[in-house]
């Protein structure tokens, strides 16, 4: 099983370093813009329904990515990942929910990690989990999943309204 598990934990790594960056970046240019850009002005000024868009888009290029790629994630995506589901979605339009979120799986690793474990153990108890994935704890394996799939889908949204940032501002000044 130790391939595995730095098989995993070198995509972890990866999918968190790149959430930091986007993170950093989009924080540099609300502090450079006095806080008129960048993600936190843009989920702030915006309203629910473009927020809502906003993480569906994100959600749905992830499905698609994860179809073409592994189609057994896509499958699991909306188990593992409950809360960007349709119906818990608004739950982070609200506040600061998503802000929260993306701060905390780029720093609380190891509190992220036993929620995880937790939410593994509690939701997918009739999943079988005693059993081994490739020689690797079923929960161990799921919990890496989901933490892979949150830190996508987080890191897409901000990408996504990277790409979309510059719209709203030229409509605006014309």
């Amino acid at each position: 099983g130790e391939e595995g598990d730095s098989e995993s934990e070198a995509a972890l790594t990866q999918a968190r370093d790149a959430l930091r960056a986007e993170w950093t970046q989009t924080n540099e240019l609300n502090k450079a813009s006095k806080g008129t850009m960048g993600f936190e002005a843009w989920w702030s000024m915006a309203d629910g329904n473009s927020k809502k868009a906003l993480l569906q888009s994100a959600r749905d290029l992830m499905r698609q990515r994860l179809l073409e790629h592994q189609p057994d994630a896509a499958v699991a995506l909306d188990v593992l990942c409950p809360e960007i589901g349709d119906s818990k979605l608004d739950r982070l339009v609200r506040g600061n929910a998503l802000v929260a979120l993306i701060k905390l799986r780029i720093n609380q690793i190891d509190a992220v990690r036993k929620h995880d474990i937790h939410f593994v153990k509690e939701n997918l108890a009739q999943q079988n989990l005693d059993g081994k994935i490739q020689g690797v704890d079923a929960v161990e394996v799921l919990c890496d999943n989901r933490q892979l799939l949150m830190m996508t889908f987080l890191c897409d949204v901000l990408i996504l309204c990277r790409h979309m940032g510059n719209f709203p501002k030229m409509l605006s000044e014309e």
